[in-house]
Protein backbone atom coordinates (compact mmCIF):
# COMPACT_ATOMS: atom_id res chain seq x y z
CA UNK A 1 0.00 0.00 0.00
CA UNK A 2 2.96 1.94 0.35
CA UNK A 3 4.59 4.17 -2.12
CA UNK A 4 8.16 2.54 -4.03
CA UNK A 5 11.32 4.13 -2.24
CA UNK A 6 13.64 6.19 -3.63
CA UNK A 7 16.55 3.48 -4.90
CA UNK A 8 19.82 4.41 -5.86
CA UNK A 9 22.03 1.34 -7.20
CA UNK A 10 25.73 1.20 -5.56
CA UNK A 11 27.70 -0.54 -8.28
CA UNK A 12 31.32 -0.84 -8.87
CA UNK A 13 33.11 0.22 -11.46
CA UNK A 14 32.57 -1.62 -14.96
CA UNK A 15 35.35 -3.33 -17.01
CA UNK A 16 35.50 -0.08 -20.02
CA UNK A 17 38.60 1.00 -18.33
CA UNK A 18 40.09 -2.27 -17.82
CA UNK A 19 39.85 -2.73 -21.65
CA UNK A 20 42.55 -0.42 -22.70
CA UNK A 21 44.80 -2.69 -22.04
CA UNK A 22 46.42 -5.64 -23.62
CA UNK A 23 45.26 -9.02 -21.73
CA UNK A 24 45.97 -12.95 -21.52
CA UNK A 25 43.51 -14.88 -21.65
CA UNK A 26 43.30 -16.08 -17.83
CA UNK A 27 43.12 -12.05 -17.07
CA UNK A 28 40.16 -12.06 -19.45
CA UNK A 29 38.57 -14.68 -17.57
CA UNK A 30 38.97 -13.34 -13.80
CA UNK A 31 37.68 -10.01 -15.67
CA UNK A 32 34.67 -11.65 -17.19
CA UNK A 33 34.31 -13.83 -13.76
CA UNK A 34 34.45 -10.60 -11.38
CA UNK A 35 32.33 -8.34 -14.20
CA UNK A 36 29.14 -11.45 -13.81
CA UNK A 37 29.44 -11.18 -9.78
CA UNK A 38 28.59 -7.96 -9.58
CA UNK A 39 25.78 -6.93 -7.74
CA UNK A 40 23.64 -3.38 -7.42
CA UNK A 41 22.74 -2.46 -4.05
CA UNK A 42 19.82 -0.29 -3.65
CA UNK A 43 19.50 2.58 -0.82
CA UNK A 44 16.59 3.85 0.22
CA UNK A 45 16.06 7.55 0.30
CA UNK A 46 14.76 8.37 3.94
CA UNK A 47 13.82 12.34 4.71
CA UNK A 48 13.68 12.63 9.08
CA UNK A 49 13.26 15.79 11.46
CA UNK A 50 14.80 15.15 14.77
CA UNK A 51 13.14 17.81 17.46
CA UNK A 52 13.71 18.30 20.93
CA UNK A 53 11.43 18.03 23.78
CA UNK A 54 10.62 21.95 23.09
CA UNK A 55 9.59 21.22 19.25
CA UNK A 56 12.76 22.38 18.16
CA UNK A 57 15.50 20.75 15.30
CA UNK A 58 18.39 19.19 16.67
CA UNK A 59 21.08 19.71 14.12
CA UNK A 60 24.49 18.36 13.90
CA UNK A 61 24.04 14.85 14.31
CA UNK A 62 25.98 12.47 11.85
CA UNK A 63 25.25 8.61 10.82
CA UNK A 64 26.55 7.54 13.83
CA UNK A 65 23.84 8.69 16.14
CA UNK A 66 21.54 7.00 13.93
CA UNK A 67 20.56 2.79 13.61
CA UNK A 68 17.71 2.19 11.11
CA UNK A 69 15.89 -1.47 10.83
CA UNK A 70 14.02 -2.50 7.98
CA UNK A 71 11.76 -4.87 9.06
CA UNK A 72 13.06 -5.34 12.62
CA UNK A 73 16.66 -6.07 10.73
CA UNK A 74 19.66 -3.69 11.01
CA UNK A 75 20.04 -1.93 7.73
CA UNK A 76 23.59 0.08 7.38
CA UNK A 77 23.39 3.60 6.88
CA UNK A 78 25.56 5.10 4.15
CA UNK A 79 25.40 8.85 3.81
CA UNK A 80 23.54 11.23 6.22
CA UNK A 81 23.28 14.88 5.75
CA UNK A 82 21.93 18.02 7.26
CA UNK A 83 19.81 19.74 5.12
CA UNK A 84 18.32 23.50 6.29
CA UNK A 85 16.59 26.17 4.46
CA UNK A 86 18.52 28.75 3.31
CA UNK A 87 21.80 27.37 4.27
CA UNK A 88 23.71 25.67 1.44
CA UNK A 89 24.77 21.79 2.50
CA UNK A 90 28.90 21.96 2.93
CA UNK A 91 30.54 19.70 0.71
CA UNK A 92 31.50 16.00 1.84
CA UNK A 93 33.63 13.38 0.80
CA UNK A 94 31.09 10.51 -0.70
CA UNK A 95 32.56 6.91 -1.29
CA UNK A 96 33.20 6.52 -4.81
CA UNK A 97 30.34 4.00 -5.07
CA UNK A 98 27.71 7.00 -3.93
CA UNK A 99 28.96 9.37 -7.21
CA UNK A 100 26.62 7.10 -9.30
CA UNK A 101 23.24 8.42 -7.76
CA UNK A 102 21.90 11.23 -9.60
CA UNK A 103 23.24 14.65 -8.92
CA UNK A 104 19.39 15.52 -9.11
CA UNK A 105 18.41 14.29 -6.01
CA UNK A 106 22.14 15.14 -4.00
CA UNK A 107 21.11 17.28 -0.70
CA UNK A 108 23.61 19.78 -1.96
CA UNK A 109 21.58 20.49 -4.71
CA UNK A 110 18.42 21.22 -3.41
CA UNK A 111 18.53 24.95 -3.12
CA UNK A 112 17.34 27.21 -0.07
CA UNK A 113 14.15 27.42 0.77
CA UNK A 114 11.43 25.55 1.76
CA UNK A 115 8.28 24.11 -0.50
CA UNK A 116 5.06 24.34 2.00
CA UNK A 117 1.29 24.03 1.04
CA UNK A 118 -1.41 25.34 3.59
CA UNK A 119 -4.49 23.55 3.02
CA UNK A 120 -7.37 24.51 4.90
CA UNK A 121 -10.29 21.88 5.34
CA UNK A 122 -13.29 23.68 5.36
CA UNK A 123 -16.60 22.04 7.03
CA UNK A 124 -20.10 22.85 5.02
CA UNK A 125 -21.37 23.75 9.06
CA UNK A 126 -18.82 26.50 8.99
CA UNK A 127 -17.68 24.15 12.28
CA UNK A 128 -14.33 24.57 12.11
CA UNK A 129 -14.51 28.56 11.49
CA UNK A 130 -14.36 29.12 15.28
CA UNK A 131 -11.05 27.06 15.38
CA UNK A 132 -9.42 28.79 12.93
CA UNK A 133 -10.18 32.37 14.47
CA UNK A 134 -8.35 30.80 17.39
CA UNK A 135 -5.07 30.16 14.99
CA UNK A 136 -5.23 33.80 13.60
CA UNK A 137 -2.49 35.37 15.58
CA UNK A 138 -0.24 32.30 14.95
CA UNK A 139 -1.03 33.06 11.31
CA UNK A 140 1.00 36.17 11.67
CA UNK A 141 3.94 34.29 13.68
CA UNK A 142 4.25 32.03 11.13
CA UNK A 143 4.43 34.18 8.16
CA UNK A 144 6.80 35.94 9.76
CA UNK A 145 8.92 32.81 9.52
CA UNK A 146 8.77 32.86 5.53
CA UNK A 147 12.06 34.43 3.59
CA UNK A 148 12.11 35.57 0.18
CA UNK A 149 13.21 31.71 -0.79
CA UNK A 150 10.99 30.38 0.67
CA UNK A 151 7.48 28.72 -0.89
CA UNK A 152 3.89 29.09 0.23
CA UNK A 153 0.78 28.24 -1.23
CA UNK A 154 -2.35 28.25 0.30
CA UNK A 155 -5.37 25.65 -0.58
CA UNK A 156 -8.92 24.74 0.44
CA UNK A 157 -10.95 22.28 0.47
CA UNK A 158 -14.92 21.80 1.22
CA UNK A 159 -16.59 19.19 -1.69
CA UNK A 160 -13.61 20.32 -4.51
CA UNK A 161 -10.18 22.08 -4.23
CA UNK A 162 -9.81 25.67 -4.38
CA UNK A 163 -6.26 27.64 -4.86
CA UNK A 164 -6.01 30.95 -2.89
CA UNK A 165 -2.45 31.59 -3.17
CA UNK A 166 -0.03 30.16 -5.84
CA UNK A 167 3.96 29.48 -4.37
CA UNK A 168 5.01 32.87 -2.83
CA UNK A 169 7.27 34.02 -0.64
CA UNK A 170 5.29 37.17 0.43
CA UNK A 171 4.21 36.75 4.39
CA UNK A 172 1.65 39.42 4.60
CA UNK A 173 0.15 38.38 1.89
CA UNK A 174 -0.03 34.68 2.95
CA UNK A 175 -2.07 36.04 6.18
CA UNK A 176 -4.39 38.00 4.83
CA UNK A 177 -5.66 34.80 3.17
CA UNK A 178 -5.20 32.76 6.05
CA UNK A 179 -6.81 35.73 8.15
CA UNK A 180 -9.99 36.71 5.93
CA UNK A 181 -10.05 36.10 2.89
CA UNK A 182 -10.53 32.23 3.16
CA UNK A 183 -13.57 32.71 5.35
CA UNK A 184 -15.54 35.21 3.57
CA UNK A 185 -14.11 35.61 -0.28
CA UNK A 186 -14.41 33.40 -3.10
CA UNK A 187 -11.16 31.53 -5.08
CA UNK A 188 -9.17 33.96 -7.16
CA UNK A 189 -8.89 33.35 -11.01
CA UNK A 190 -4.99 32.51 -10.69
CA UNK A 191 -3.87 31.87 -14.14
CA UNK A 192 -1.18 29.10 -14.58
CA UNK A 193 2.38 30.44 -14.51
CA UNK A 194 6.06 29.57 -15.25
CA UNK A 195 7.40 26.22 -13.62
CA UNK A 196 6.44 25.99 -10.45
CA UNK A 197 3.01 26.65 -10.21
CA UNK A 198 0.09 24.75 -8.92
CA UNK A 199 -2.57 26.84 -10.76
CA UNK A 200 -0.64 24.83 -13.66
CA UNK A 201 -0.04 21.15 -12.15
CA UNK A 202 -4.14 21.28 -10.73
CA UNK A 203 -5.85 23.26 -13.19
CA UNK A 204 -9.13 24.32 -11.93
CA UNK A 205 -10.84 21.07 -13.87
CA UNK A 206 -9.47 18.39 -12.37
CA UNK A 207 -9.80 20.71 -8.69
CA UNK A 208 -13.37 20.68 -9.41
CA UNK A 209 -13.39 16.78 -9.82
CA UNK A 210 -11.08 16.54 -6.74
CA UNK A 211 -14.42 15.10 -4.27
CA UNK A 212 -12.36 14.27 -0.69
CA UNK A 213 -9.56 15.49 1.36
CA UNK A 214 -7.22 12.35 0.54
CA UNK A 215 -7.89 13.17 -3.11
CA UNK A 216 -6.97 16.63 -2.87
CA UNK A 217 -3.41 15.36 -0.87
CA UNK A 218 -2.83 13.19 -3.62
CA UNK A 219 -3.10 15.93 -6.62
CA UNK A 220 -0.59 17.45 -4.59
CA UNK A 221 1.49 15.31 -4.13
CA UNK A 222 1.27 14.61 -7.99
CA UNK A 223 1.85 18.35 -8.17
CA UNK A 224 4.88 18.78 -5.59
CA UNK A 225 6.40 15.06 -7.48
CA UNK A 226 9.01 17.24 -9.31
CA UNK A 227 10.10 20.06 -6.86
CA UNK A 228 13.43 19.18 -5.77
CA UNK A 229 13.68 18.38 -1.65
CA UNK A 230 11.62 17.51 1.13
CA UNK A 231 8.25 19.24 1.18
CA UNK A 232 5.49 19.80 3.66
CA UNK A 233 1.87 19.78 3.90
CA UNK A 234 0.07 21.33 6.34
CA UNK A 235 -3.63 20.75 6.89
CA UNK A 236 -5.64 22.81 9.31
CA UNK A 237 -8.47 20.43 9.25
CA UNK A 238 -11.18 17.98 11.06
CA UNK A 239 -10.88 14.65 10.34
CA UNK A 240 -10.32 11.70 7.82
CA UNK A 241 -11.84 9.01 7.10
CA UNK A 242 -15.14 7.08 7.79
CA UNK A 243 -16.03 6.97 12.32
CA UNK A 244 -17.52 2.92 11.90
CA UNK A 245 -19.17 3.02 15.42
CA UNK A 246 -19.91 -1.04 15.48
CA UNK A 247 -16.25 -1.41 15.37
CA UNK A 248 -14.94 1.71 16.44
CA UNK A 249 -12.39 2.24 14.26
CA UNK A 250 -11.75 4.90 11.45
CA UNK A 251 -11.73 3.25 7.83
CA UNK A 252 -9.87 5.23 5.40
CA UNK A 253 -11.02 5.76 1.66
CA UNK A 254 -9.71 3.36 -1.23
CA UNK A 255 -7.58 6.41 -2.14
CA UNK A 256 -6.02 6.24 0.75
CA UNK A 257 -3.36 3.91 -0.39
CA UNK A 258 -2.53 5.85 -3.73
CA UNK A 259 -2.41 9.49 -1.79
CA UNK A 260 0.57 7.64 0.30
CA UNK A 261 2.07 6.70 -3.19
CA UNK A 262 1.52 10.46 -4.51
CA UNK A 263 2.77 11.77 -0.75
CA UNK A 264 6.26 9.57 -0.80
CA UNK A 265 6.90 9.65 -3.92
CA UNK A 266 7.19 13.45 -3.86
CA UNK A 267 8.65 13.26 -0.34
CA UNK A 268 6.18 15.02 1.37
CA UNK A 269 5.43 15.18 5.10
CA UNK A 270 2.18 15.78 6.21
CA UNK A 271 1.48 17.57 9.82
CA UNK A 272 -1.99 17.55 10.74
CA UNK A 273 -3.24 20.74 12.77
CA UNK A 274 -6.93 19.77 14.28
CA UNK A 275 -9.21 23.00 14.37
CA UNK A 276 -11.75 21.28 15.73
CA UNK A 277 -13.31 22.36 19.64
CA UNK A 278 -13.04 18.89 21.02
CA UNK A 279 -10.65 17.10 23.38
CA UNK A 280 -11.15 13.97 21.59
CA UNK A 281 -13.08 12.92 18.28
CA UNK A 282 -13.18 10.19 16.72
CA UNK A 283 -11.99 11.46 13.05
CA UNK A 284 -8.65 12.41 13.92
CA UNK A 285 -7.44 9.11 14.11
CA UNK A 286 -7.10 10.02 9.79
CA UNK A 287 -5.28 12.80 10.80
CA UNK A 288 -3.10 11.25 12.96
CA UNK A 289 -2.61 8.02 10.21
CA UNK A 290 -1.37 10.58 7.25
CA UNK A 291 0.73 12.28 9.44
CA UNK A 292 2.25 9.00 10.89
CA UNK A 293 2.38 7.18 7.48
CA UNK A 294 4.35 10.42 6.24
CA UNK A 295 7.03 11.14 8.82
CA UNK A 296 4.81 14.42 9.79
CA UNK A 297 2.48 15.16 13.32
CA UNK A 298 -0.67 15.70 14.82
CA UNK A 299 -1.65 18.22 17.14
CA UNK A 300 -4.93 19.61 18.76
CA UNK A 301 -5.51 23.40 18.87
CA UNK A 302 -8.33 23.18 21.25
CA UNK A 303 -6.09 23.67 24.20
CA UNK A 304 -2.78 24.85 23.51
CA UNK A 305 -3.34 27.21 19.96
CA UNK A 306 0.01 28.54 19.88
CA UNK A 307 2.20 25.36 20.60
CA UNK A 308 1.18 23.86 17.26
CA UNK A 309 2.36 26.24 14.63
CA UNK A 310 5.46 26.84 16.57
CA UNK A 311 5.95 22.98 16.35
CA UNK A 312 5.50 23.19 12.80
CA UNK A 313 7.53 26.11 12.40
CA UNK A 314 10.26 24.25 14.37
CA UNK A 315 10.17 20.96 12.37
CA UNK A 316 10.58 23.01 9.34
CA UNK A 317 13.88 24.25 10.55
CA UNK A 318 15.42 21.72 8.79
CA UNK A 319 15.64 18.01 7.90
CA UNK A 320 17.93 15.19 7.44
CA UNK A 321 18.47 13.22 4.39
CA UNK A 322 19.86 9.58 5.18
CA UNK A 323 20.70 6.91 2.23
CA UNK A 324 19.91 3.47 4.23
CA UNK A 325 21.52 0.03 2.27
CA UNK A 326 18.13 -2.32 3.09
CA UNK A 327 19.81 -5.69 4.60
CA UNK A 328 18.74 -7.87 2.01
CA UNK A 329 16.65 -7.73 -1.60
CA UNK A 330 13.17 -8.43 -0.52
CA UNK A 331 10.48 -6.94 -2.21
CA UNK A 332 7.32 -5.28 -1.23
CA UNK A 333 6.37 -3.32 1.50
CA UNK A 334 8.63 -3.11 3.99
CA UNK A 335 8.70 -1.45 7.78
CA UNK A 336 11.68 1.18 8.29
CA UNK A 337 12.33 2.73 11.98
CA UNK A 338 14.79 5.29 12.52
CA UNK A 339 15.72 5.28 15.90
CA UNK A 340 18.35 7.47 18.27
CA UNK A 341 20.22 4.89 20.53
CA UNK A 342 22.29 7.08 22.19
CA UNK A 343 20.75 10.46 22.50
CA UNK A 344 16.81 11.68 23.54
CA UNK A 345 15.10 13.08 20.67
CA UNK A 346 12.06 12.55 18.60
CA UNK A 347 12.22 11.15 15.23
CA UNK A 348 9.74 12.18 12.21
CA UNK A 349 9.82 9.75 9.04
CA UNK A 350 8.01 7.49 7.40
CA UNK A 351 7.25 4.29 8.70
CA UNK A 352 6.87 2.14 5.54
CA UNK A 353 7.93 2.06 2.12
CA UNK A 354 7.15 -0.51 -1.59
CA UNK A 355 10.37 -2.29 -2.71
CA UNK A 356 10.33 -2.81 -6.22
Amino acid sequence: MLAAALLWPLGVMGADAAQSAPRSPASAQSDQKTFQERVDVPRVLVDLRVLDDSGQPIAGLTKADFAVTIDGKPAAIDTADWVAPHVNAPARTQPAAAESQPRSISPQSVPGGRWIVLLYQKHQDLSDVEGMMRLRNDFATFASIISEKDHVAVLSFDTSLHLWLDFTSDGPRIRGVLDHEIFVGSPPPIQPGPFPSLAASVPSDIATRTYSIEKSLQRLGDALTPLPGAKTIVVLGYGMGTWLPGIRMVQMPAEYEETLLSLQRARVSVFSIDVTKADYHPREEGLRLIAADTGGFYMNTHIFTTVALNRVAGALAGYYVLFVVPPDAQKGERRIEVRLPRRKGTILSRRAYLAQ
